[in-house]
């Protein structure tokens, strides 16, 4: 998370633009802060949605997997991107 907050704030200041459109509103209306909000929201329901099932801490684990891997394919894209500009 912290990775993504980061290169996406770098992009931003080397004039690139946000890739998703929920989140490039959500940074026109509350720039980086907005950015920071939206991810801990999503830990905070990956922990409430594996509170609700059968197998909380399998759920957990998996969903904590899955953010991770999104997060990293995230991160590289961004970096990518920054490369291409820097």
């Amino acid at each position: 998370m912290l990775g993504d907050v980061i290169t996406t704030g770098i992009g931003l200041e080397l004039g690139l633009n946000e890739g998703n459109p929920f989140v490039a509103h959500l940074l026109a209306e509350m720039g980086i802060v907005g950015l920071l909000l939206l991810k801990g929201a999503t830990v905070v329901l990956l922990v409430v949605l594996s509170g609700w099932t059968q197998r909380s801490r399998r759920t957990f684990r998996l969903g904590s997997i899955v953010y991770l891997v999104v997060g990293l394919l995230v991160v590289a894209s961004n970096v990518m991107a920054i490369a291409t500009v820097g």
